[in-house]
Parts: structure tokens; C-alpha cells; sequence
């Protein structure tokens, strides 16, 4: 989870690049050089070592997920697809289920 956190932290960096890059070739998807168009998401998930899921997961747990799910899963001891799914629920629910599950 932590190598997700620390590349996610360079989106905004990646997603600029893959914007000048569409801007060079004029907006096209492939541009005539014949390289491929950069996929945010799959540059993050190379430079974690991750799959593209796994980078699309840990985003989803930062922006939903109640504290407590988010110590858990950084933790480890909760894994980042149950976490992404639990991440969906009310915090009030997430949190009650945190407490239940004693991952804390």
C-alpha cells in the first residue's frame, strides 16, 4: 500500500506529461511516431511495482475510506481489494466493521 501512496503523489506529474505528449501529436490517441499514449494509471503502477488495479484500488481507498480502514489496510492488516470494497460503505459502517474485525 505505501509504494501505491508514494506513487500516487506523482499523478499530477504523470497526467501533465501525458497531456504535453496528446498536445504534440495534435490530440491523437497513437501518435505518428508510433509510440504508445501514456496511461497515468499504468506509469503509477510501474513505478510501485503494482498492477494498474492495484494503484486504481489504493486511490479509491484514500479518497473513501474511514481513517480507521485506512490504518488497517496501510497496516497490511487488511488486504487493499477489501479494503476498496469496504471503502464504498458510510463511514459509520466502515468504522463498525473495523472495530468488530479488531484490526485495530
Amino acid at each position: 500500500m505505501q509504494r501505491s501512496e508514494l506513487a500516487l503523489q506523482l499523478k499530477p506529474l504523470i497526467e501533465a506529461k501525458a497531456k504535453e505528449k496528446q498536445k504534440e501529436s495534435g490530440g491523437a490517441v497513437i501518435r505518428k511516431s508510433g509510440e504508445p499514449p501514456i496511461r497515468t494509471d499504468k506509469e503509477l503502477a510501474k513505478i510501485a511495482g503494482v498492477s494498474h488495479d492495484t494503484i486504481s484500488k489504493v486511490e479509491k481507498i484514500k479518497e473513501s475510506a474511514s481513517p480507521e480502514l485506512l490504518a488497517a489496510a496501510r497496516a497490511g492488516e487488511v488486504s487493499i481489494a477489501a479494503a476498496a470494497d469496504l471503502a464504498r460503505l458510510p463511514f459509520k459502517e466502515q468504522r463498525g466493521l473495523v472495530y468488530k474485525s479488531n484490526w485495530q
